[in-house]
């Protein structure tokens, strides 16, 4: 059926890395469930890519735009090991601050 060959398409292009893929449904059955989570998938995939380049650049203030919730219930465990990252990367970069001014006032 076209609604699932279009999802194993678009499915195949996010494996590929490409998260920009868009899907129309306009169904509630099987299909169409698994088609909006392949979605939110891909869109999670690419705030988390987006969230990392902030913290690779040194921007440890950067909110994560990842959902926390998903139906209701916190789930999002990539979610917590990103902030995680970003903390300790924060209290890192902060103690090299210190030290390196130390350094330079003695």
């Amino acid at each position: 059926s076209k609604p699932l060959n279009d999802l194993a398409q678009a499915s195949s292009e996010i494996s590929k890395g490409n998260l920009e893929v868009m899907i129309e449904t306009h169904t509630q059955d099987e299909i169409g469930h698994i088609t909006n989570s392949t979605l939110y998938l891909s869109e999670s995939i690419r705030k988390a890519r987006e969230f990392a380049k902030n913290i690779g650049k040194g921007n440890y203030e950067v909110e994560s735009l990842l959902d926390e919730q998903q139906n209701g219930t916190t789930k999002n465990s990539l979610f917590y090991a990103l902030m995680g990252m970003r903390d300790q990367l924060k209290i890192v970069a902060e103690s090299d601050e210190k030290r390196n001014w130390i350094t330079k006032g003695l």
